[in-house]
This record gives C-alpha cells, structure tokens and sequence, in this order.
C-alpha cells in the first residue's frame, strides 16, 4: 500500500536530486530502500543528481511537469545551452524514457569528462538562511554547476 505523506514544497532553485530526497527522507518507512519503494515503486532506484532519471516519477508524485522540473530544477538548461535543437529533444526524450546516460550522450557530453563532483556541494550561509526562513535546508542548482567552487550571492 502506498503512503504518501505529502508533496512537499519546492524552493525556488532547488535540484531535482534534493526534491526526491526530501520526499524519501520524510517518508515514515523504517528503511531507506522501503522508502525508495514507497515513493518512488522501486527499491533499488539511483537519485543522480546532474541529469536525473527519475523525473517522470518524479513529477508525478509533486503533481507538476516533467518540463517544469527540467526546466526549474535540474541542470539541463546548462548542459543543454549550446546543443542544437534537435539534441535537446533527443536528450529531452532520452530523459523522459528515464535514461540519464542517454541524455548525457544526446548533448554531446561524455559523463566520464565532466567535472566529477563525489559530493554535492552546499553555501554554509545559504544553509542557514533557508533552515531560518523555511525550517529546512536543501541543495542549490547553482552550487552544483561543474567548476563552481563559491557561492555567487555569498562569495
């Protein structure tokens, strides 16, 4: 049986990656993989981050659009900046199709050649600002762009 608590909110810049985490991470379930189960229908299910496969389920369960999580929340409006059209909408499909190596390839990038980040990356004070003003902290598109290394309002 399904329980969904809630859909929670999503902040202005928020990745995709902290959206689905929040969800799982409030789930009720006693285990991480029984809450990927609950939210998600699939235990096993990888959270990536830069390009993420699971948006259709995604989307689905914070009842907006594919597009607007792609759009709002992901990093494909930077890794897809300078592709030309028809790569975005083969990266676009790929993704929707949950195939995340697919997009990667579509838009002319080799996954392996990005800066490899191992963690994500967070601005200590825009930490803090967000658990003030909305009890809660979460992770920024703009700090996770390739090469960042500062915060850009923070410095």
């Amino acid at each position: 049986m399904e329980l969904l608590q809630y859909a929670p909110r999503r902040y202005k810049d928020e990745t995709v990656y902290s959206i689905a985490s929040r969800l799982v991470l409030h789930d009720i379930s006693n285990s991480m993989s029984r809450s990927l189960h609950n939210v998600f229908h699939n235990k096993n299910l990888q959270l990536d981050s830069a390009l993420p496969s699971f948006l259709p389920l995604l989307a689905e369960k914070m009842q907006c659009s594919c597009d607007e999580l792609l759009q709002q929340h992901s990093l494909f409006p930077y890794y897809s900046m300078f592709a030309n059209k028809r790569a975005r909408q083969l990266a676009l499909s790929t993704l929707l199709r949950g195939d995340s190596s697919g997009a990667f390839k579509a838009l002319g990038l080799l996954a392996n050649r990005l800066a490899d980040e191992s963690h994500l990356k967070y601005c200590p004070m825009c930490a803090n600002n967000q658990k003030f003003v909305y009890g809660e902290t979460y992770w920024l598109r703009a700090h996770q762009l390739p090469l960042v290394s500062v915060c850009a309002e923070h410095k």
